[in-house]
């Protein structure tokens, strides 16, 4: 044996085991030994030891022989096994030998075990060569085949007895018979030939191959008829197939339509027959290069090339005609002369040493392929041009309806800001100014009516700012704004969205945000209109440089196909959808058919470059306001220091007035900004402040974020005319202790100061 042998013993006799060990040194063999003495040492063994020869024992507790069989055989392909076993019988040895072992040997005639071992190996190793060569026969008879196949020529085999054992494509074409059915029938059915002239059939040359054992040629005038009766000039031979040793065991029979040649040779031969009549040059030249013969036609070529009958023809001839006599086939030349082309068939005469040369001319027919060349490149630079235009218009098509999406979330954000900013905080200062007169009136009064009129008005309008642009859409991350998304849908439409998310991801911009919450609100309110259904899949993941999000349902469904239609009069905001989402690098994947459900994929890079311009929002301009500071309404040491924070003046002062002549609050000053905020939060340490969300410069939640983080102590209000709970949780985040609405009552919000002064 070439190597070390590695050999694994599954026996839990360590005595036994050995003597095992002690055998194989006698019979002289080159090994290493893993012994097993139980069922998970041997899998393990059998994974990493990868043993060349396994030697088992029969019987083992709670494991026997043949299991150990079948396991080595599931990870072995072909391994020897041989049963070593102190107990045997006869029945057990021939169930183990059925099921795959290589021998047996009784543990009391270990002297055995050496000869067994070595035949064992010798088989194996004739079984493993065998299996190669075998797979080697199937490599070359598979190449063979696929050669046949491929080859140009028509490719029929026959066996001994002149049926059909395999035809190529090329012979199917031509006979008219598919393999299948050809197969197993005698050749002369399936290639039927006949003399061309006196309609006899031809001699069967597959016979004659199988009766002399050489090789057959057809007749010259040889034609196949196909099995559907088309005739078919061909040539062909066949030749004996012989094996390894010689003899014979079938006929490969090769041929090839000769129709066109046939058609040459024809056109050859009626040319041959005009000589001096003939219009068209008429030559002959022999291998040396001589002009043997020229007609009256070939006078103003031969002028050009300066020779006459006896003299040479010019070198390109001369190697054609060469060539042409060499290989004994026709060759094709166009030569020009007195602004006339001449085409020239070089027709062989192997036997007499020249060829016939038979001119025709194609000035016509070259100056039609020019004017055709020419139209065609005309066409081509007239079709280049307009799909360039139409490229371009489409381009600007596509830039007016991303233009257009714009506009629509600007205009979006400035009403909702108008909304907000403006029409709500008045309505919110007059409220707070209300509430300051009417503190002691009943409430069946006037002014308590007018009350609920403003307070009504200020849901409504909040309602509608919520709906055109909402505040967790610009207050926080992406998650938090689609949970809010799937919220309003249940309170709106009924529909429950499911909402998962694989990782939680930052946007380097906000018009990344943006964009996505407005696709998921547009798939939304489609399963909502055309589903059919209560319940869709919003599934948000991604990659380092893309995100995803996957919208479904398992509702109507259509045909995605229509979207693209001309005739189609629905699904313009898929259209838009998907028209804004490649302008920014992305693309929306549309899964869909009748009754099926459908499912929305929307992939768009994380960083946008062109998609910045989805959203506008303006930095705000002008002076800043003067602040006062120091706006006392009441004094002492015990009182609580507050500094009031909102953008709009009229709602700072209708809070001052709301706790004017609250006992133990001091103002201490207002602030328009976040960035005021700050400073004066720094120069004033006040004990609260209360902090509008909704600013310009910097907004409430990072200034209060950045305030909590110099000043730990001073305590924050939130106030903000969006009262939902992503915009309160959104500022706790930020370090806030508290959170009311604009739309709170004073005592609400008098309330709400006082517990966070007092708050230990």
């Amino acid at each position: 044996m070439d190597g070390q042998l590695r050999i694994l013993i599954l026996e839990d006799n360590a005595s036994d085991a050995e003597l095992i060990r002690r055998e194989l040194r006698k019979s002289g063999l080159n090994f290493a030994v893993r012994v097993a003495p139980d069922k998970g040492t041997y899998i393990e063994a059998l994974d990493a030891f990868a043993p060349d020869l396994i030697l088992a024992d029969y019987s083992l507790p709670g494991f026997d022989g043949l299991t150990a069989l079948h396991l080595a055989h599931d990870r072995l392909a072909g391994i020897p096994v041989i049963i070593v076993s102190g107990a045997i019988g006869e029945e057990t040895a021939i169930e183990a030998l059925k099921a795959g072992a290589t021998d047996y040997v009784l543990k009391q005639r270990l002297s055995r075990l050496g000869p067994v071992v070595k035949r064992a190996l010798l088989e194996a190793k004739q079984l493993a060569e065998k299996s190669r060569a075998e797979e080697e026969l199937a490599r070359q008879r598979e190449w063979l085949r696929v050669t046949l196949t491929s080859i140009g020529d028509a490719v029929i085999a026959s066996d001994i007895h002149g049926r059909v054992t395999f035809l190529n494509p090329v012979a199917a074409n031509l006979t008219g018979w598919t393999q299948e059915k050809a197969i197993g029938r005698p050749v002369d059915m399936v290639f039927q030939v006949i003399n061309e002239k006196n309609r006899q059939p031809a001699d069967n040359v597959v016979e004659q191959v199988l009766s002399e054992k050489c090789a057959v040629v057809l007749p010259h005038d040889s034609v196949l008829v196909a099995r559907n009766g088309r005739e078919i000039p061909v040539e062909d031979s066949a030749a004996p197939i012989l094996d390894a040793s010689g003899d014979l065991v079938g006929v490969v029979l090769v041929f090839h339509d000769v129709t066109e040649k046939r058609r040459n040779m024809e056109l050859l031969r009626s040319v041959a027959h005009f000589l001096d009549e003939n219009p068209y040059p008429v030559l002959r030249i022999d291998r040396a290069g001589t002009v043997l013969y020229a007609n009256r036609s070939s006078d103003a070529l031969r002028g050009r090339w300066r020779c006459e009958a006896g003299q040479l023809a010019p070198e390109p001839f001369v190697r054609l005609v060469q060539d042409a006599l060499n290989c004994g086939q026709s060759n094709l030349m166009d030569v020009e002369c007195d602004g006339r082309v001449f085409s020239f068939v070089f027709a062989p005469i192997p036997g007499n040493g020249y060829v016939n040369l038979y001119g025709r001319d194609i000035t016509d027919r070259k100056r039609a392929e020019q004017a055709l060349r020419q139209m065609n490149e005309t066409l081509e630079q007239q079709v280049a041009e307009r799909t360039e235009l139409a490229v371009g218009r489409t381009k600007q098509l596509q830039a007016l309806a991303v233009e257009l999406i714009e506009a629509e979330e600007r205009e979006r954000r400035r009403i909702a800001g108008l909304l907000h900013d403006d029409l709500q905080q008045l309505l919110a200062a007059a409220r707070l100014q209300l509430m300051a007169a009417f503190q002691n009136q009943p409430p069946d009064s006037p002014l308590a009516k007018a009350d609920w009129l403003l307070k009504e008005s200020i849901r409504k309008s909040r309602h509608l700012s919520h709906e055109l642009s909402p505040a967790a859409l610009h207050h926080s991350g992406l998650v938090p704004a689609l949970k809010w998304l799937a919220q309003q849908m249940s309170e709106q439409f009924g529909l429950q969205v499911q909402l998962e998310e694989d990782a939680a991801r930052q946007f380097e911009s906000g018009a990344l945000k943006v964009f996505m919450f407005r696709a998921v609100q547009e798939l939304l309110f489609n399963v909502v209109k055309h589903a059919g259904v209560k319940s869709a899949r919003v599934f948000l993941t991604g990659s380092d440089d893309s995100l995803i999000i996957t919208v479904s349902d398992q509702g109507r469904g259509f045909n995605p196909g229509a979207l693209d239609s001309t005739s189609a009069t629905a699904g313009l905001g898929l259209l838009s959808l998907r028209e804004r989402t490649n302008y920014i690098g992305g693309s929306l994947v549309i899964e869909s058919a009748p009754g099926r459900g459908s499912r929305f994929t929307l992939s768009v890079p994380l960083k946008l470059t062109r998609a910045d311009n989805l959203q506008r929002t303006s930095s705000p301009t002008g002076e800043r306001p003067r602040i006062p500071i120091n706006h006392t309404v009441s004094a002492g040491d015990e009182n609580t220091r507050v500094l009031f924070v909102d953008d709009h003046q009229v709602m700072r002062q209708g809070l001052i007035s709301l706790i004017a002549g609250q006992p133990s609050i001091e103002v201490v000053g207002e602030a328009a900004n976040g960035q005021e905020a700050l400073e004066l939060a720094r120069q004033l340490k006040p004990d609260v402040i209360v902090m509008d969300i909704s600013m310009p410069y910097m907004d409430g939640i990072e200034t209060t974020r950045q305030i909590k983080a110099e000043l730990p102590e001073v305590r924050v209000l939130g106030l903000s005319m969006f009262d939902d709970d992503q915009a309160a949780h959104s500022m706790r985040l930020a370090g806030a202790e508290a959170f009311v609405s604009k739309t709170a009552s004073s005592a609400e919000v008098l309330k709400a100061i006082y517990e966070i002064a007092h708050h230990e």
